[in-house]
């Protein structure tokens, strides 16, 4: 056989390997798309026909940067009013104001003086994958007419939106500060990340660790044009991508972050976490209120929690209720609500995040409180 035969026979088995490849990687793909569809079917939100849940933030959609004393802090001046992100409803208007909160266009509006109202948490309370006028702080702000500002924050810990509220009390007069909570927000104070205010622990007592690096100026994960194609629009690829490259992810930032505190990190556990936030939430010298939401709760979330996970966020649970009940700071637990609606009706809630109608639903839980307690009066 003649070298130029071999080459040729060599060129045309690879090019047939490609396209059987190929072919079983677009049926796997189809097939996956189906079953997920048909498993979602009833939930009018959910489309796996388009794009992944893999975010690309460029810097069209990153509304945040780096802030030294929060880890982050959105962008003020930020606008965008078509957010190009995966499973964001096409047109989704996101704007943050001079004071770096998230707009809630209701310009229209005359205010009620001497009043104010701040928000924090994480990205439901900012409220991802709905626009400015949907979000919770701007139903709040409609239905009391009550300047509020959205100081929610995609990524937060718990302790960390505490930060912010005691950052930005310390700014401005507010009548009455809100804590937006998820359960999954404390675990995320123990992320130790070289650009976040991780909870550490030295000699017994807990503290915010010092932030020294600008993730601005951190050398970026550089994916090839091919493999962010294949990430945003391949279920498989996204899957598979995320099964085997997490591990590897999480162990080259234990390495980067290796020795990048001075002192010895004691163990801190959720509990302890917990509590640390929960006296931090009290020192603040305003009315405060509590509101506990959840992730979808509906039988035909993606988001489907482990009976151990169940089981930590049970104990976490009853752990915060007896801090909180040690300051008495009202609570306005959303669970009985949800669990009042039917299986339909709870896939009207979620997508992802909550949906304008999910915000609305915990809208009016605050309001009615508010309003029964005239809690957001200042003193005279």
């Amino acid at each position: 056989m003649s070298r130029r035969l071999f080459i040729f026979k060599l060129i045309k088995i690879l090019f047939l390997n490609i396209i059987i490849f190929t072919f079983v990687f677009i049926i796997f793909e189809l097939t996956i798309r189906s079953i997920w569809s048909i498993k979602h079917f009833k939930n009018p939100h959910v489309n796996y026909w388009g794009k992944t849940w893999y975010r690309v933030f460029d810097k069209h959609n990153t509304y945040v940067s780096f802030n030294p004393n929060l880890g982050s802090l959105p962008i003020p001046g930020f606008f965008n009013e078509n957010i190009d992100l995966p499973r964001w409803p096409k047109n989704t208007k996101v704007s943050i104001n001079n004071m770096g909160f998230r707009n809630n266009d209701n310009e229209d509006i005359e205010f009620s003086e001497n009043n104010r109202i701040l928000i924090v948490g994480d990205s439901f309370a900012f409220g991802d994958q709905v626009s400015n006028n949907q979000t919770l702080p701007s139903c709040i702000e409609r239905k009391l007419k009550i300047k509020t500002d959205n100081g929610g924050v995609g990524g937060y810990g718990a302790a960390q939106s505490i930060l912010r509220a005691k950052y930005e009390n310390s700014k401005r007069n507010y009548s009455t500060i809100i804590w937006f909570l998820t359960f999954e927000n404390f675990s995320q104070d123990l992320n130790f990340n070289s650009n976040f205010p991780t909870i550490l622990k030295k000699d017994g007592k807990l503290y915010h660790k010092k932030i020294r690096t600008n993730y601005e100026q951190e050398k970026k994960e550089k994916n090839s044009s091919i493999k962010n194609f294949l990430l945003q629009y391949s279920f498989l690829f996204y899957k598979l991508n995320k099964i085997f490259f997490s591990k590897l992810n999480k162990k080259d930032l234990e390495e980067k972050t290796k020795g990048a505190e001075e002192v010895i990190r004691e163990n801190v556990s959720l509990k302890e976490v917990v509590s640390f936030t929960v006296s931090n939430f009290n020192k603040i010298n305003k009315k405060k209120i509590l509101v506990i939401s959840y992730k979808d709760k509906s039988k035909n979330s993606h988001i489907s929690e482990t009976l151990n996970e169940l089981k930590i966020i049970k104990l976490i649970k009853e752990h915060l209720l007896l801090e909180i009940a040690k300051y008495k700071i009202p609570v306005i637990d959303m669970i009985d609500s949800f669990e009042s609606f039917s299986e339909n009706e709870k896939r009207l809630l979620w997508f992802d995040h909550l949906t304008p109608k999910g915000n609305e639903i915990i809208c009016n839980e605050i309001v009615n409180f508010l309003n029964a307690n005239k809690f957001y009066k200042t003193e005279p």
